[in-house]
């Protein structure tokens, strides 16, 4: 999981790993929480590969709606 802060607001992303169609993927599910409500989930998003971009480890080749590359170590 990787998360920012506000005083009031935290922006998740939540990788998991998982088996689809015989081959792995990345599915990451972005939320949005106000404190003291509970998080609401703002994207899906199922991603074909991993890779290193620089200093970064991204997964990309992504559905379900923009971006087509969601970083694992930067929130955007």
């Amino acid at each position: 999981m990787l998360s920012s802060f506000g005083v009031d607001t935290v922006n998740s992303e939540d990788f998991l790993t998982a088996l689809r169609a015989g081959r792995c993927s990345v599915v990451v599910t972005q939320s949005f929480r106000v404190v003291p409500q509970k998080p609401h989930v703002t994207g899906h998003r199922t991603c074909a590969r991993l890779r290193r971009l620089g200093t970064d480890i991204v997964a990309d080749r992504c559905t379900g709606g923009p971006p087509a590359t969601i970083s694992l170590t930067k929130l955007r």
